[in-house]
């Protein structure tokens, strides 16, 4: 065979498996060992090479996508599974399998042996081939090196090459070259079918060896070799007396000649027969291969759909299904029918099943984010992309190789965030591009994902999956998860992103097929299929299992029946079923089966020895896995079926459950500390919450739940976080007694949770809380921190002047202490403070100092926002080319990088309003589009609802007033109905000034009016004000100018206390208006004095110069000024004007 570049050790195949040596090989392929990346075990791959000539025949690959279902069917104790299997780049075939490591092949290790061994082994074998003939599977290569023993004397068949489905196989040895010519039946050499008396042949051949010592004929030469298996009889003298009638049949030369002795399980049966030995009983492990290789049926309808759906996949047009049913029905088989389609397909497949313990809010996405990584572009890796996967994969870092950067710590800082999850935002931003960017030898990877329970996911992993739904359409991408809609039936309704399927019991003939794939013709008898409708009403699930009590009945599933059958097997349903299974565990490992069942559904096995270090767990797993009580899933243990670990926990007491509790809990910590870096802090902390819970140990429960909602908070997971936080503080207030150091540090993390979610004024109680701890420890680091963080939350609430006095308090502290991230931090608020108070030029240099302490610091991230920082500052100056320019620093790092949504957003709208401000409108609604574009990827409504408004100020400056209302209504539709009150406000306020255009005074002031009642609720003062003098602007407007002026005179007194530059001169411009409408040649003069004092300030953003630039319009379209006002210049003369008009001295 020729070897392949792909063939040599050290390639990586299908991005997963790097092969380290070849171990064996055969006419059809070559195994190695393989490492694992996924999984970090080591396995043995089959590559089966499929000959060029043939592959691309429909016929052939027809039959390798039966052969793929079957191999990935096979479960019996003596069938070596199968881990794993699909086609590489070169749509070859291969598989993995357990690497069973110094074994023995069966004649090496039985050949020396008691008789008892000898006659175990070929007993083991017969029984491994009559299942495998039962499923239609010949082996084809069959020889002792693949039939291997291992050190527990357990014997395995291995390496099937791609042996050929019997139902329709017409493939003769020609076509089919395989297997080793020392162990081919004769009429192979004829060119003769294949069939199950070859295999038998061949096991005649491996036991001819074990008894007599040496091969039947000459192997020394081939063509000696081939005219013996013709021709010649075997010598069996060699053999005992008692079996050479039989193996003399075994070995005969005609296929005919074998047929006699019948199947496997006769010929098992006729070499106890002649040793004069009773048959042993069939195992409960052969009983059960049998059960689980039940054939899939009754479901033709469900799989043409997703079959269909799975092919427009792979032409680029993806699609989302959620199959509902009910516990048992038959979801799971549907979903791995599918998985098998697909990777025949060629797609990659990706699955996880949600669990119903508490963990961190995304572990259902964790196997999936593992998987995709594998195969996606090494560009994709950036320390953005890594940072926010380390959040969801602790050991990502480990798994591309290589450490990366550190994900940015979410903190209350301006700008005004969009989101009130950060995390989401960020995975799903992450994860789309994930999707996007998978490749496999260069081209578009089709990818299946597949979730399992979807009713015991967290709200935030189904909200995710809900939003990236909405982006497959245009994507090589097909998502599929199954719920029980019998127990969560709400579900299919928020689910609207996918299609929804409901998967029925199984008719009366699904019933007759799937009885007959297990028992074989006795179970499609009329009498049988009765029954087991009467029992079971069509659940696949409980229809196993009546067939499983039947099998214990009759003492072998061959004999079920046979005898009469029983009007009823279960009186208790399936409850008594569950009993059943779990009575065949010994009662001494009934603790470790507790054990598991308290831990969840997952089988975690170093927990497991950890609490019982002088347990046999092994031999746990054995018998558990033997009863079908556990399998593997994923390469992970589990729970059978859920039935079974709800039955566990049912049977015990809650005080003893709170003891397995407590025990799995102190195990558990003894494990974090061993080794930390393996498992996710969050998921420790909020698993050791959970047990200690139930344990009734509530101070450390309270502990680690702290530790849950600072961890949690941190990412941006802040529901959860807040759900952590708050029953840790409740533990806390009802214990009495806390450290101050625990309280200080909960008040922090739990502040950090209510600003991430905009609840300000709970954040700032507990930043508060956070300072006065810090100072009764007095913990500068503490302090430092705190003040930052009040600073930002009273920068977010309008508190201008309050904001800047802590931030540069933080300042102060964080220098004093060496620490530049807090200094940017701090020095970053002090930035947006200065610039909402109209100092640009101190703004401008916080933001400098910000930038060089980020870049100091090799912070991308603040960079970033320190260039869009820049460029806020350089736009309300004016400079709107420096403020471009910085906008597309960041825009460039941004991408670089990898960003949020939210960030994105704000930086696009950054964009829109330079280019609105320069009064390109086409270049901002370009902008904005863009943005709402990701809004609608990313299912941000909250984005979609402000970006809206903003395109309906662009319509408004246009004076597209049916497009501006068009814009503003649906931006007021989307915020109201998610409660989004700063939009509702800054709706309102559009719809009033659409409405005063339009010369509707009533309307406008009535939306006004709605804006300001909303913006007292929320308190940011400087909306308040503004919105004060927009209804001055309606009382102007409507010719009660002294109204206008009084609603002018309080936005000024407002906005003068919270100093906020620009918004003031933007108020005496307007009263400067009023003062011209009044036509007094005086009081216009006094607005010409007003529109030169402004005009006379530096750094005056464009807005500011526009409406001055209006007022000298209306002065001059009304003849112009007759007598000039003057007033003193600059600050002085502006702080001189305001204290006149508040006083009353000079009026409208």
């Amino acid at each position: 065979m020729l070897m392949t570049t792909f063939d040599h050790p050290g390639v990586l195949l299908a991005n997963r498996y790097q092969l380290q040596q070849q171990i064996g090989a055969g006419a059809m392929g070559m195994i190695f060992r393989a490492y694992d990346r996924l999984t970090s075990d080591t396995v043995a791959l089959k590559r089966v090479i499929v000959g060029s000539s043939t592959y691309n025949t429909e016929e052939l690959r027809f039959a390798l996508l039966r052969e793929f279902r079957t191999l990935a069917s096979l479960r019996h104790p003596h069938i070596i599974s199968v881990l794993d299997y699909g086609f590489d780049s070169l749509r070859q075939p291969f598989y993995t399998m357990p690497m069973i490591d110094q074994a023995l092949d069966v004649v090496s290790f039985a050949r020396d042996a008691d008789f008892d061994v000898k006659l175990r082994v070929i007993s083991q074998l017969l029984q491994a081939l009559a299942y495998l003939h039962r499923r239609g599977v010949l082996h084809r290569d069959l020889k002792p090196m693949n039939v291997l023993v291992d050190e527990e004397g357990t014997l395995r068949v291995v390496d099937f090459g791609l042996a050929v489905i019997t139902e329709s196989s017409s493939k003769s040895l020609d076509d089919l070259t395989a297997g080793t010519l020392a162990y081919m039946a004769p009429e192979l050499y004829k060119g003769e079918r294949l069939s199950p008396q070859a295999d038998l042949y061949a096991v005649g051949v491996i036991a001819y060896e074990i008894f007599a010592g040496r091969h039947p004929f000459n192997v020394r030469m081939v063509g000696a070799l081939i005219n013996d298996v013709m021709h010649k009889t075997p010598d069996l003298s060699l053999l005992p007396d008692a079996i050479r009638p039989l193996m003399y049949t075994l070995l005969a030369k005609t296929r005919g000649e074998r047929m006699a002795l019948g199947s496997a399980l006769m010929v098992r049966e006729a070499f106890y027969h002649a040793f004069g030995l009773p048959v042993p009983r069939e195992t409960l492990a052969v009983r059960e291969s049998y059960l689980q290789a039940a054939a899939f049926v009754g479901r033709e309808e469900e799989m043409r759909q997703l079959t269909v759906a799975l092919n427009d996949a792979m032409e680029g047009k993806g699609s989302a299904w959620l199959i509902g049913g009910e516990s048992g029905v038959g979801k799971s088989r549907v979903v791995n029918e599918l998985r098998t389609l697909a990777l025949v397909n060629g797609a990659l497949v990706a699955e996880t099943q949600s669990i119903t313990e508490t963990s961190s809010p995304f572990r259902l996405w964790a196997s999936i984010l593992r998987r995709l990584c594998l195969s996606v572009e090494p560009s994709f890796f950036t320390d953005f992309a890594v940072a926010v996967m380390r959040a969801v994969v602790p050991d990502i870092d480990k798994l591309i190789g290589g450490g990366m950067g550190e994900l940015p710590p979410i903190v209350p800082t301006a700008p005004t965030s969009e989101d009130d999850n950060e995390l989401p935002s960020r995975l799903l931003s992450v994860m789309t591009e994930l999707f996007r960017r998978q490749r496999t030898n260069g081209a578009p990877q089709p990818v299946v994902v597949i979730f399992e329970d979807l009713h015991w996911a967290s709200r935030d992993s189904v909200t995710l999956l809900s939003a990236i739904c909405r982006v497959v359409d245009d994507l090589p991408v097909m998502i599929v998860a199954t719920y029980r809609d019998d127990e969560t039936p709400e579900l299919a309704a928020r689910m609207t992103t996918m299609r929804h399927m409901r998967l029925p019991r199984l008719s009366k003939h699904g019933i007759a097929e799937l009885s007959e794939s297990i028992l074989g013709a006795a179970g499609r008898a009329p009498k049988m299929v009765d029954m087991l409708e009467r029992e079971t009403e069509g659940n696949a699930f409980f229809l196993v299992e009546v067939i499983r009590a039947l099998a214990e009945e009759a003492g072998d599933i061959s004999n079920v029946g046979i005898s009469d059958l029983p009007e009823r097997v279960f009186t208790g349903g399936v409850q008594k079923m569950v009993e059943r299974r779990l009575s065949l565990i010994p009662a001494q490992m009934g603790d470790l089966l507790q054990l598991a069942a308290v831990i969840g559904r997952q089988i975690d096995l170093p927990l497991l020895r950890a609490i019982e270090p002088n347990a046999d767990v092994d031999a746990w797993v054995a018998v558990c896995s033997e009863a079908n009580v556990i399998d593997i899933y994923e390469g992970e243990w589990r729970f059978a079926h859920d039935k079974l670990r709800e039955g566990v926990l049912g049977s015990i007491a809650a005080d003893r459950r709170a003891e397995l509790h407590g025990r799995a809990a102190a195990a558990l910590e003894r494990l974090r500390e061993v080794d930390v870096d393996e498992r996710a802090a969050l998921d420790n902390a909020a698993l050791l919450a959970y047990h200690y819970q139930i344990a009734g140990d509530k101070e450390k429960e309270r502990h680690y739940l702290a530790m849950a909602c600072d961890e949690a908070g941190r990412r941006g997971a802040y529901r959860q976080a807040r759900m952590f936080g708050e029953r840790a503080m409740e533990l806390a207030n009802a214990a009495g007694s806390v450290s101050v150091l625990w309280l200080e540090n909960l008040n922090a993390a739990l502040g950090r949770v209510y600003a991430g979610i905009g609840e300000y004024a709970i954040a700032r109680g507990y930043f508060d809380r956070q300072l006065t701890h810090a100072r009764e420890r007095d913990n500068l680091e503490g302090i430092a921190s705190a003040l930052g963080s009040i600073a930002s939350i009273a920068w977010h609430m309008g508190g201008y002047q309050e904001s800047w006095q802590y931030a540069n308090d933080s300042a102060a502290l964080f220098r004093a202490l060496n620490n530049s991230a807090g200094v940017a931090w701090a020095v970053d608020t002090l930035s947006s403070v200065a610039r909402w108070m109209g100092d640009y030029d101190l703004s401008r240099r916080y933001a400098e100092e910000a930038l060089a302490l980020h870049m100091q610091n090799g912070n991308p991230y603040g960079v970033s926002e320190a260039h869009h920082s820049l460029g806020v500052v350089a736009q309300m100056m004016g400079d709107n080319d420096r403020a471009s320019a910085h906008f597309h620093e960041s825009l460039r790092l941004m991408r670089e990088i990898g960003t949020t949504p939210r960030s994105l957003h704000q930086l696009l709208n950054s964009l829109a309003t330079v280019e609105r401000t320069k009064g390109n409108y086409a270049e901002a609604r370009r902008y904005y589009e863009e943005s709402l574009t990701i809004a609608r990827e990313n299912d941000n409504q909250r984005m979609e609802a402000n970006i809206q408004a903003n395109l309906g100020k662009i319509a408004l400056f246009e004076h597209q007033y049916a497009e501006a209302r068009r814009r503003v209504e649906a931006s007021l539709a989307i915020a109201q109905a998610i409660h989004y009150k700063r939009t509702v406000v800054f709706g309102n306020e559009l719809s009033g000034t659409l409405a005063l255009e339009l010369g509707m005074i009533d309307d406008a002031e009535r939306h006004y009016q709605e804006a300001l009642t909303i913006a007292l609720e929320i308190g940011e003062r400087h909306v308040i004000a503004m919105l004060i003098k927009c209804l001055g602007d309606a009382a102007a407007a409507r010719g009660d100018l002294s109204a206008a002026w009084g609603k002018y005179r309080d936005a000024l007194g407002m906005l003068n206390e919270i100093k906020v530059k620009p918004l003031v001169y933007m108020v005496l411009i307007a009263m400067a208006r009023t003062l011209v409408l009044s036509g007094d040649a005086q009081k216009i003069a006094l607005a010409d004095g007003i529109e030169r004092l402004i005009l006379s300030l530096p750094n005056l953003n464009a807005e500011i110069q526009s409406a001055a630039a209006q007022l000298r319009e209306d002065m001059d379209m009304r003849g112009g000024v007759s007598a000039a006002v003057e007033l003193e210049s600059g600050d002085a003369g502006v702080n001189g004007l305001i204290a006149d008009i508040l006083a009353g001295r000079v009026g409208g």
